[in-house]
């Protein structure tokens, strides 16, 4: 099987973000949904091969439907958790002669469980509103006070799921300045790793919430049956595809995806972008 590079994918995903905005301004609504959606999936296909969740392109070939969605989202979720367990056990481990350090690991271990928790309850929030709200009223009309909330919601999301908000702010100085430590790079490359990995992991997820109301059936009504005349900004899937446009395009959020899967999220331009991004959306 043919595996992309995902640099090349987050380049075209780029792209494909750039004419969607253009197509927005210019009224083609169905148009603009599409190239979104197209982006949104070179995306999470970038994302999820670097993870190693998926090895080729063809394993997603057929798109992402919900079934397929609620499996990925259920790996990410075990990323988001099951990793930065096992590093702190391991750290555990190495300084289990010193009672304070361990107090302190137990601590952070406990943070990182309930920094989880809320993950998937915002998870199951975003999911709860991007299926029943957006997905199966796609081709409604919302008033202006939803259109509203749609976007308030998306706002919130999204400063809720790109890091660096998730990790506890004592994790990595604690990590790697344990006395214990036998190789200090090798502990921060693996930080780094970690780091990576969670934040794709949030990322990825937020991205799978935004393309969920573009699934099937919704493509192909979307593509095949809506004249272009029934399609306006008060109608629900127009209104949440141009909001997500715009919260992709003012965070720079596909250029920090790439930098981050290029670099790693450690990186200090990444974490640079990654605090504007926050600032932006506070």
């Amino acid at each position: 099987m043919r595996r992309p590079d995902p640099l090349v994918l987050i380049e075209i995903a780029q792209k494909d973000l750039e004419a969607t905005c253009v197509l927005f301004e210019r009224g083609l609504y169905s148009q603009a949904i599409y190239m979104l959606q197209q982006s949104l999936e070179k995306a999470i296909k970038a994302s999820l091969l670097r993870l190693g969740i998926i090895g080729s392109e063809e394993e997603l070939k057929e798109g992402m439907g919900r079934v397929a969605t609620k499996r990925i989202l259920h790996l990410l979720a075990s990323v988001v958790l099951e990793q930065p367990v096992a590093f702190l056990a391991e750290i555990l481990k190495r300084c289990e002669s010193k009672e304070q350090e361990q107090e302190e690991v137990l601590e952070t271990l406990a943070e990182a469980v309930s920094h989880y928790e809320a993950f998937l309850k915002m998870e199951a929030e975003v999911f709860k509103v991007a299926y029943r709200e957006v997905g199966k009223r796609a081709f409604s009309r919302a008033t202006r006070k939803e259109r509203e909330l749609l976007r308030r919601h998306i706002e919130k999301a999204s400063y809720f799921m790109i890091p660096p908000l998730f990790f506890p702010e004592d994790m990595q100085a604690m990590c790697l300045g344990s006395s214990n430590l036998s190789n200090p790079s090798e502990s921060e490359k693996a930080f780094n790793e970690l780091v990576t990995r969670i934040s794709l992991a949030l990322m990825t997820s937020l991205l799978l919430m935004f393309h969920v109301p573009f699934e099937l059936p919704n493509m192909d009504v979307l593509r095949y049956e809506m004249k272009p005349e029934e399609l306006g900004e008060e109608v629900v899937v127009v209104s949440w595809g141009k909001n997500v446009a715009e919260l992709l395009k003012k965070t720079e959020l596909l250029k920090i995806l790439g930098k981050g899967i290029e670099k790693g999220f450690g990186d200090p331009e990444v974490r640079k972008l990654l605090e504007l991004a926050h600032q932006i959306l506070s």
